[in-house]
């Protein structure tokens, strides 16, 4: 363990702490930490707070200990380094065990894909995380996103379920900060519905641009993600960090009518409810202030859809859903999707006139 003065050398062959060795060669020579003190011309305080880990051994401490002691500076410059070395490796390892914690709550396809870029290293894929939500720390993280997830549950738990949210929404934001829009416009909005609705008779390939030109003009980023395992979300209204409006789509059903019923519902949002953040999906138990905000999006989608005309009014026969929606002037499978939806119609019934949407189309 300790070698004699004559060598000057001591060699171990662990880490240890540097207080420890010198508490050691104070005790060989039956040295008080006073008496030592008053020998090296610097104050107990000094003494105490280096055996107890409190300062390191500077190279000016190195250089009267070596006096005082007769072990060279570099000896004990050497173990304070090979200790502050030791302390940060054990400070790695912890975090890198954190971070190997704190990025399984990330759906494992978002992680492949930041691995393919980053390696295996936790710590370089917390990184990458972090770099791809654009802020500084996991708590900055969290503080952004908690808050943003809790529209999708009642939990207050952040589970990775949030996670996979939080990774579809920022997709989401990332589109909508490259684009270069006009300042959001709730006047410009209430006029484009009518401009937006005929557009349920075009092909997706008609339509999806033109949704995205029309909501553009009224300040609004029309953006569709699909959606992500472990999110199963239709939609979402929210704002991008500099403050930019988002529609966000997943096309989780991939048909017409839950495309067009989500579309109006979000347009509903942002024309009742402001820039708070709406997300829809399968919320377990949303507080009554979300139920109430999502039945009055449903009815303002219900309304813009059937232009204030009862639904159940008439026999469900095929010829009559066809009738009933070329006077509204809607595709006839979003009809068909309102009664299925409402149980006046059987889930399999006349389900060839709601039409199958491509994401490859997008």
């Amino acid at each position: 363990m300790l070698h004699t003065n004559t060598n000057n050398t001591w060699a171990p062959d662990y880490s240890v702490h540097p207080g420890e060795v010198l508490e050691e060669h104070l005790e060989a020579r039956d040295l008080s930490q006073a008496a030592f003190a008053r020998l090296c011309g610097i104050t107990p305080k000094q003494v105490s707070e280096i055996i107890n880990g409190k300062n390191p051994i500077t190279s000016d401490t190195a250089l009267i200990f070596e006096k005082v002691l007769g072990v060279s500076a570099s000896i004990w410059s050497g173990i304070d380094a090979d200790w502050q070395l030791f302390q940060a490796k054990e400070k790695e390892k912890h975090a890198a065990q954190h971070c190997a914690d704190w990025i399984k709550i990330f759906p494992s396809d978002f992680l492949k894909t930041l691995k393919r870029s980053v390696g295996k290293d936790a710590i370089a894929v917390r990184n990458a995380i972090l770099s791809f939500f654009g802020v500084g720390s996991e708590a900055a993280y969290e503080s952004r996103w908690t808050g943003r997830c809790a529209a999708y549950r009642h939990s207050p738990t952040f589970t990775s379920q949030d996670a996979a949210l939080s990774v579809w929404l920022r997709l989401g934001e990332i589109e909508a900060e490259k684009l270069e829009m006009p300042p959001f416009s709730k006047a410009k909005l209430k006029a484009a519905i009518s401009e937006i609705r005929p557009l349920t008779l075009l092909s997706q390939a008609e339509y999806m641009p033109r949704i995205k030109s029309i909501l553009h003009e009224c300040g609004v980023a029309f953006i569709v993600i699909p959606g992500i395992k472990g999110a199963p979300v239709s939609g979402a209204t929210h704002k991008a960090a500099n403050g930019r409006f988002i529609i966000q789509a997943s096309l989780r059903h991939k048909t017409n009518d839950h495309f067009w019923f989500t579309l109006f519902h979000e347009i509903g949002h942002l024309m009742l409810h402001g820039d708070k953040i709406f997300i829809e999906g399968n919320s377990a138990s949303p507080s009554d202030a979300n139920q109430q905000y999502e039945r009055q999006a449903d009815e303002f989608s219900t309304k813009i859809l059937l232009n204030d005309k009862p639904l159940d009014v008439f026999p469900q026969t095929r010829e009559n859903i066809l009738a009933f929606s070329s006077r509204l002037g809607i595709h006839p499978g979003i009809i068909v999707g309102m009664l299925q939806h409402r149980k006046s119609l059987a889930w399999h019934k006349f389900s060839d006139l709601r039409l199958k949407m491509a994401e490859d189309s997008l």
